[in-house]
């Protein structure tokens, strides 16, 4: 009986043991394969979901979504790189929409939290307008600066 409890639990320390193996490997290689237009895809699924959220009047919806986009993966450093590098001065302003797009999101986190729904619509106008005008300003020329 004791000799089948030790089979156990050694079985069962090897399967947990597996399994946060094949879970790192699967979270490295997400990490190693975020492109800018993964983020960018990710940004609107959950823009679409605060849009949701606000019709459903689903402040959990709307505060997970707005707290993914404030926390959105950082652009990885090689890509990051070639647009500095092909931006020059320039990259302040496309860094300064991401902090606009960011404190709209963490303001409709907060405002979501309360069940604020009037801080919620005014800051998620805002979000879209920022983002509307990073991508009249930017969207052609990252796409080519990243054929």
């Amino acid at each position: 009986m004791k000799q089948h409890s030790k089979t156990a639990l050694t079985l069962s320390t090897l399967m947990f043991s597996l399994i946060l193996i094949s879970n790192t490997s699967a979270v490295e290689a997400t990490a190693k394969s975020i492109s800018l237009k993964g983020i960018m895809q990710s940004l609107l699924s959950d823009t679409q979901k605060i849009t949701e959220g606000i019709f459903l009047d689903n402040f959990q919806m709307i505060e997970k979504a707005a707290n993914n986009i404030a926390t959105h993966p950082e652009i990885p450093k090689p890509i990051k790189m070639k647009l500095m590098k092909s931006f020059g001065p320039k990259m302040v302003d496309f860094k300064a929409y991401d902090t606009l797009v960011h404190n709209a999101a963490v303001e409709i986190n907060k405002a979501a939290k309360e069940k604020d729904r009037e801080t919620i619509l005014k800051q998620y106008q805002q979000m879209i307008s920022d983002c509307q005008s990073c991508h009249n300003k930017f969207k052609v020329t990252v796409q080519q600066i990243l054929k």
